[in-house]
């Protein structure tokens, strides 16, 4: 009779959690994706567990693999955890990654734009300042775009919660209404509500008639 003893555990050479959102990093992505690899080549599965130290599931049953998680419910930071089995039982040490999540989107509590100009008094200033409060503790970026909310061409105006900015010369030159669009992101990818400011604008001289 022949006996096999293998009392080794497995080793894990490769944990990651993609995307990459350590403790300072954030992420808005409910659907993170694990990979793995190992040396041992008797694996019998893969397990991981996502804020706990018992209660673990099955990722895959390969020396190297990638799982998607199903979705997380709930911000905040999670532990997310993993081991490999070997088929004689042996357990790998558990390796763990912080997974940070935000899915919160940035609001903006006021807006202006000066000097206010309405149809009936429009303005020849080019160089308008507009005006911002937001709500977000992660703000990464505010953005304008003039006369097109989905241009991919927009200006960059701050990275603080509250500020006032001039816009260039040379972005308004036509007489007519304008619309201003605001938009700020998070560090976790999270886009506001576009926010709407008018803007109406005369440049045009006055021609005289004939005497």
């Amino acid at each position: 009779l022949s006996y096999c003893l293998d009392t080794m555990k497995p080793t894990v050479t490769q944990f990651t959690v993609i995307p990459d959102s350590g403790t300072t990093a954030l992420t808005n992505d409910a659907t993170p994706t694990i990979t793995w690899a190992t040396s041992e080549v008797t694996i019998s599965k893969v397990l991981y567990s996502v804020n706990s130290t018992t209660d673990y599931k099955d990722a895959g049953t390969t020396s190297e693999g990638t799982y998607t998680l199903p979705s997380i419910s709930g911000e905040g930071d999670y532990i997310i955890r993993l081991k490999i089995v070997d088929r004689a039982g042996n357990v790998s040490d558990v390796m763990s990654q912080t997974y940070r999540l935000d899915a919160t989107k940035p609001v903006f509590t006021s807006k202006s734009i000066s000097p206010q100009a309405t149809d009936d008094t429009p303005t020849n200033n080019t160089t308008p300042s507009v005006s911002w409060n937001i709500t977000e503790t992660q703000l990464d970026k505010v953005y304008l775009r003039i006369d097109n909310a989905s241009s991919p061409s927009r200006i960059e105006m701050s990275s603080a919660n509250s500020g006032t900015f001039t816009i260039p010369e040379g972005k308004l030159t036509t007489t007519g209404e304008h619309t201003i669009y605001l938009q700020a992101v998070d560090k976790a990818g999270n886009y506001s509500d576009t926010q709407a400011l008018t803007y109406y604008l005369d440049v045009t001289k006055p021609v005289l008639g004939s005497v």
